[in-house]
Order: structure tokens, then C-alpha cells, then sequence
């Protein structure tokens, strides 16, 4: 059971009187149309706008939750369903850029596993932190035991790359340790931050680092999510020594991220880190075997010092290990639970990046194998 990362789902789109949208974009569209990752939309000079307006999320401080503007509808793939995570963007874009799961399920399949019958995909609204997925952790759940029964009483292999390795975790969280031991055989946790990248608080200052590289209004957008606030360092892994972002009037750190907001004069975005920075917590063990797989040897972002408040762009920027994605520091926060006397333990560092790991040949054979190898 492959669970998907950030922005590692394709979504889609219906439109029903969407009268907040720009005033030149479609309003109503009662046909599915394809939302993430759509190449022709999102570098279109014009039509970019539409999407990012579709793509864009309004929070509610009265539900502590987020929402699509008005009149627009995103539709998540089928739980169980791999071709939405294989590739971030739909055919005719299914290129090397836009790989994610495409070559472990192909390298699983040439080990004689079949998609639909023991390899399945969990999408989800990536978009949304976990405390607004109630109905995937339910649908997941039901599925894994469906997945038991049609293997013949096989249990289920969990693996979650990314924010995939924190929802698999917060599922299995979920479940009492009768089921777990029943239906679960053990859970690979593949480069997943467990207290945040400093990467993802970085998003928040700047527009040039991926994905808004490619597409820097996409970052305004990006903003608005509430799974954007779940990745943002957390006081679980760092301590009040930690600076992320210094400046001539003040140091921010996990522990003063109210004062952080202020100085972005982002008041939602501190209501949804509030909402999801507990979420985790406490950080117990998941009470299955774990597989523990960070990837290292790729400078990551860890600090920016700026010399002047009123001008970001007048900074120094530092780097420390990682995979070009999360900080090492949070990805071995799974050392957390070893060592147990009732679970295994395994922990390998990969030398790749965040993304390689999952394109390039030697780690793709060596999860591949892992998981043919586990009975």
C-alpha cells in the first residue's frame, strides 16, 4: 500500500458558478477536468491564473479547517488507485520531471507483484493537512483489510514517502494494536520529515526554490494550505537553539512561530500551524515493524540570515545535510522508537536526493527488494 507525499497526487476539477474566480476564467464546468499536475494550465500565461485560483484553498477559523473557493469542486482519485501517484501530471505529461511512483511499482511488477491485486496507491487531497482527512484514514483502513482478505490472510505493507510516511504513520496511529498486528506486516518510512523541514518555512519568505522555481505565483497559492503549516519545524525534533531565519532584530526558531507569522503578517497561516502542530503528538511508536530509509549526501536548506528587516532579499543563505528536501535531522527522527523489544528496526541511509530515490535505479531495486523480501 503506497501512500503518496506532498503534491504527490493528481488531482482534478469541476467548476459550478465559481464567480470569485479572475474575471476571464471558465465558471462553470461540469465535465472532470484534470487540476494537478496540468502542464498546459499551469505554464499557459493566461489560463496559469484559473488554475492557481482552482488550486488555492480558503481557511475558516470558525471550523479550524480549509475549503476550495467558492463553486470549485477537487476530486481525489479512488482509494487503491496507483496511476495517480505513478506520475504527477496525467498523460500526455508523463515525463521524467513528473515521475514519482512509476519505477518502484514497475520494479515491484517485475517481481511478480500486479497492480490491483497487491499493489495499490492512497491519494489524497495533498493540499490538506491530516487532521482534514477523516474519510481517507477511514477508506484506507477499509481497504487494507479488503487488500488481507484477497491475499489469502497475507498482511499489508505500508509505504509512505515524504508527508506519505507521516500519514501512514498517524493511520496507524489510529488503529488499536490488535488490528495493526493482524492486518499490518510492517511500514517503510522513505525520507519523511518528522518535525518539519525548514525547507517548508522557508516557502513561506521566497518564491525560488521548487516548486515555485517553475512556477513563482504557485508559492502565494501554496500559502494557503494547511499541509504546508503541518511540515513547518516542529519543537518535537528542534530545540530553542535551532535558528532558522535570523534577523537584526530577531532570531526565529520552532518555538516562537507566532512571532514568526507577525513578521510574514500572515495571521492564517499561524491559526493553521496552530491546528496542525500537535498532530503527531505524542510521538509514540506506531506499534508495527518500521523500515526507517533517509536519503542524505545533498545540501538542504537549513538557515537564511537576512541583514535587513524590510528587505528579504538582502540575505545570506546556509545549507546543511539532507536530500535537497528535508533537513537529516528530522528524517532520523524515527530514532525516536529503536530500540523496541517487541518491533524491528531498520534504519538505511540512501545516498540520493528526495526525489531520486524514487527515479534512480539503485534505490528503486533496493525498496523493491525490501519489500519482496519482507513474508
Amino acid at each position: 500500500m503506497i501512500v503518496a507525499g506532498y503534491m504527490g497526487t493528481q488531482l482534478k476539477y469541476q467548476l459550478h458558478k465559481a464567480n470569485t474566480s479572475p474575471f476571464f476564467c471558465q465558471k462553470n464546468l461540469y465535465t472532470t477536468r484534470s487540476l494537478w499536475l496540468d502542464a498546459y494550465q499551469a505554464f499557459s500565461p493566461v489560463k496559469k491564473y484559473c488554475w492557481l485560483h482552482y488550486l488555492s484553498l480558503e481557511y475558516d477559523p470558525w471550523t479550524r479547517s480549509t475549503k476550495s473557493p467558492p463553486g470549485v469542486q477537487i476530486l481525489v482519485p479512488p482509494m487503491g488507485d496507483t496511476q495517480s501517484i505513478e506520475y504527477i501530471s496525467p498523460f500526455p505529461f508523463q515525463v521524467r520531471p513528473t515521475e514519482y511512483y512509476i519505477n518502484i511499482i514497475n520494479s515491484l511488477e517485475r517481481l511478480g507483484y500486479s497492480r490491483g491485486y497487491n499493489i495499490f496507491g492512497a491519494p489524497y487531497d495533498w493540499r490538506k493537512s491530516p487532521h482534514e482527512q477523516g474519510d481517507f484514514f477511514e477508506s484506507l483502513r477499509y481497504l487494507v483489510q479488503e487488500i488481507y482478505e484477497k491475499n489469502g490472510g497475507k498482511r499489508v505493507i505500508l509505504f509512505g514517502h515524504s508527508m506519505g510516511g507521516n500519514f501512514a504513520y498517524l493511520f496507524l496511529r489510529k488503529q488499536n494494536v490488535y488490528w495493526k498486528n493482524h492486518y499490518i506486516r510492517a511500514v517503510v518510512f522513505a525520507a519523511s520529515p518528522w518535525g518539519g523541514n525548514f525547507k517548508h518555512m522557508y516557502d513561506y519568505l521566497y518564491e525560488d526554490d521548487f516548486a515555485a522555481d517553475l512556477i513563482p505565483e504557485f508559492r502565494q497559492v501554496e500559502r494557503t494550505y494547511s499541509s504546508l503549516a503541518f511540515l513547518l519545524p516542529n519543537k518535537r525534533i528542534w530545540g530553542p537553539d535551532d535558528i532558522f531565519l535570523t534577523t537584526p532584530t530577531a532570531d526565529y526558531t520552532a518555538f516562537n512561530m507566532e512571532e514568526y507569522f507577525a513578521h510574514l503578517n500572515h495571521p492564517n497561516g499561524y491559526q493553521m500551524y496552530l491546528d496542525t502542530k500537535d498532530l503527531m503528538d505524542p510521538f509514540v511508536h506506531p506499534e508495527v515493524d518500521i523500515y526507517c530509509i533517509p536519503a542524505v549526501g545533498y545540501k538542504t536548506l537549513r538557515q537564511v540570515e537576512m541583514f535587513s528587516d524590510n528587505d528579504k532579499t538582502n540575505r545570506f543563505t546556509n545549507y546543511s545535510q539532507g536530500d535537497g528536501f528535508v533537513n537529516i535531522e528530522s528524517a532520523l527522527g524515527c530514532l525516536n522508537w529503536f530500540p523496541s523489544k517487541k518491533y524491528k528496526f531498520y534504519l538505511k541511509l540512501l545516498d540520493s536526493s528526495h526525489l531520486g530515490m524514487l527515479r534512480e535505479t539503485e534505490p528503486v531495486n533496493f525498496f523493491a527488494n525490501l519489500i519482496y523480501s519482507l513474508p
